[in-house]
């Protein structure tokens, strides 16, 4: 098929009105409006040197993976319809709402953030952001959120994230997350109930709580009995089940997220033989003792 390129000169803006498919899109200069209703329908693979302004759509819907390169800039909205994938080749920022209708937006190592205002939907299996490179999935924060969904997951796997936030001040404030496949190597080696997934969870600018609830895959990413699962924190020095959560129904696990940030995981809550144990309420901070040789 032969490729078109749509090129813009140097601060000239092209408004657009109407829906158009184009198989190759290389914005260069001032950079590109898409107008309110209007869907801008890009076959091939999308390349940008400044923001797309406006409040209309972007839909990426080629029949063979779509290189993204947004050069850290922002797209208003976008719609994914490629059972193919896009790929990235650099960060993105979604302004007001990113739509899965079939595949995945690979990350790779770079970031996919979405704006304070963004909305997610249509997530589900094969249909989210595949953390599986370095890249992580970023949520900006002006105010308090429940249960915002971050659509993560790796190959098919769909295992997001919910982010609940009760807080006093958001300066720049933002979470970060990344799905990650495998038991986390620094469990508690006496724990024999765990999840064979787990997720890297950070924030930032933030003074307040901030609660984070993994889902896993049943019954794949389940190591013996799933009821024993506590959701816990690990923060670098040591693991916290204070206020963890377990919801065998919607196979979730939750716990806070220290201030900065962490492991998110689900694991036995007190067969721990051989930890230190501080017990605060009902439930404790423990890290693991030194092993004698």
């Amino acid at each position: 098929m032969k490729k078109s390129t749509l090129c813009f000169a140097l601060f000239v803006l092209l408004s657009v009105v109407n829906k158009k498919s184009i198989a190759q899109l290389y914005i260069t200069g001032s950079g590109l409006t898409v107008d309110s209703g209007a869907v801008l329908n890009v076959k091939g693979d999308l390349t940008s040197s400044s923001s797309i302004s406006g409040t209309g759509k972007v839909l990426l819907n080629g029949t063979s993976t779509q290189l993204v390169n947004m050069n850290n800039n922002t797209i208003p909205s976008l719609e994914v319809n490629n059972t193919q994938n896009v790929s990235l080749s650099s960060g993105v920022k979604v302004q007001n709402a990113l739509t899965f209708v079939n595949g995945k937006i690979v990350a790779g190592n770079y970031n996919v953030t979405l704006a304070s205002t963004a909305t997610t939907s249509g997530m589900g299996a094969g249909k989210f952001i595949e953390t599986n490179g370095t890249g992580q999935v970023y949520k900006e924060l002006t105010s308090n959120v429940t249960s915002y969904e971050m659509p993560v997951g790796l190959s098919t796997v769909y295992r997001p994230v919910f982010i609940t936030s009760s807080a006093t001040t958001y300066a720049n404030g933002k979470v970060g997350v990344k799905s990650i496949s495998g038991y986390y190597s620094g469990k508690t080696s006496y724990s024999t109930d765990y999840l064979n997934t787990y997720w890297a969870v950070n924030r930032s600018g933030i003074t307040g709580t901030v609660t984070a609830v993994g889902q896993y895959a049943d019954p794949t990413d389940i190591t013996g009995t799933e009821a024993n699962l506590r959701g816990c924190f690990y923060d670098g020095y040591q693991w916290s089940s204070l206020s963890g959560t377990n919801d065998a129904t919607l196979n979730r696990v939750g716990a806070p997220v220290s201030v900065n940030g962490g492991y998110l995981y689900g694991m036995t809550r007190f067969a721990m033989v051989g930890v230190k144990a501080f017990l605060q309420g009902n439930a404790a901070v423990v890290k693991e003792a030194p092993k004698t040789q």
